[in-house]
């Protein structure tokens, strides 16, 4: 859903900014995007589009605020899950054990 993938990061982002900048010590954002932004994946298309959003939006909060706040975007490999389908193999991970 684009309101949990793009846009709550946005917003904390923005309410959360200035009290970061603000800080003596430094500060971390991290967000969570997926190897699954490097392509379209079919019947779930707004998914990759939100986790590419996140790793510009890093991208473009790291070129504004470096100097006191660090940038990190997480970007996990595929997970292979019921809702997806990927089969498990040696370049997935999986919730089971």
């Amino acid at each position: 859903d684009f309101r949990v993938n793009a846009g709550a990061p946005t917003m904390l982002t923005h309410a959360l900014i200035k009290r970061m900048l603000d800080r003596k010590d430094r500060s971390a954002i991290i967000n969570v995007a997926s190897i699954g932004h490097n392509s379209p994946i079919p019947y779930i298309g707004v998914y990759p589009a939100t986790k590419r959003f996140l790793t510009f939006f890093s991208f473009g909060l790291h070129d504004c605020y470096n100097e006191k706040i660090d940038i990190q975007n997480l970007t996990p490999g595929y997970v292979s899950t019921k809702m997806v389908g990927f089969k498990r193999s040696p370049d997935t991970i999986s919730p089971e054990v």
